[in-house]
């Protein structure tokens, strides 16, 4: 579990980006993080990667701090919006191996790995293709794929269905899908929120740098309603 007691963190002419967050991320579930733009999503998942330190509060990852702990640091994984800031290599089997290298792997152990996330994953057929020729639906697999082949037990994913087309959309929810059962827990940060809503168990709702509510689709849909996340119901006729 990802506990988070009290966390604030506060930008430069002192506007708060994080206030005082409760929140508890369940292992094994799959959790949506949702909120209007600047909320604080992205910016708390940054700080569960420990890639910023809270100025106030804990984060603890299995009971680990990701300051002072790498092997909690090895438990979080991220695949950001942007998937081509991910790819860095010039064939789809070095870009998923690259994180396993830069783990110091032994070379056999970072074949298996590679060779089973791409068995997971379905990439087999664009494996020697370089990343930059690739459809938006593949980029995001292979930034996926690039970030579970160093089998993180958390993985957070900012924005996985921007700027896809529906084929596109699809292919990356199948992929997140087959990662979840893995056994590995998921922290989708998307404003898709309709169409997602039945894959998702949790979704938490946040604004103005604060968690407003945490529980199912169903018991939270006035409040996501009321902030912003998804339209007056006489819009859409819902």
């Amino acid at each position: 579990m990802i506990t988070i007691r009290g966390l604030c963190h506060f930008f430069p002419d002192g506007t708060p980006g994080l206030d005082n967050i409760e929140l508890d991320i369940t292992k094994g579930e799959k959790t949506l993080l949702v909120g209007k733009n600047g909320s604080g999503k992205t910016l708390l998942m940054r700080h569960i990667a420990g890639l910023i330190e809270p100025q106030k509060g804990e984060i603890l990852i299995d009971g680990l701090s990701p300051y002072s702990d790498t092997n909690a640091r090895k438990k979080v994984g991220i695949v950001f919006q942007d998937a081509d800031l991910q790819l860095v290599r010039h064939s789809v089997y070095d870009e998923i191996a690259f994180g396993p290298e830069n783990m110091a792997l032994p070379k056999s152990e970072i074949r298996d790995r590679v060779e089973r996330t791409v068995s997971l994953l379905g990439l087999g057929h664009i494996i020697q293709r370089h990343p930059r020729s690739l459809s938006g639906g593949e980029k995001r697999r292979v930034s996926i794929a690039s970030v579970l082949a160093m089998e993180p037990e958390y993985l957070f994913l900012d924005e996985p269905f921007a700027n896809l087309d529906w084929p596109g959309i699809l292919s990356v929810l199948d992929s997140i899908e087959s990662v979840h059962k893995t056994g590995c827990t998921i922290v989708l940060i998307s404003h898709d929120v309709l169409w997602i809503r039945k894959f998702v168990d949790t979704v938490v709702l946040m604004d103005k740098a604060k968690v407003i509510a945490k529980s199912s689709f169903e018991q939270i849909e006035d409040l996501l309603r009321e902030h912003g996340v998804l339209p007056p119901k006489d819009m859409i006729g819902l």
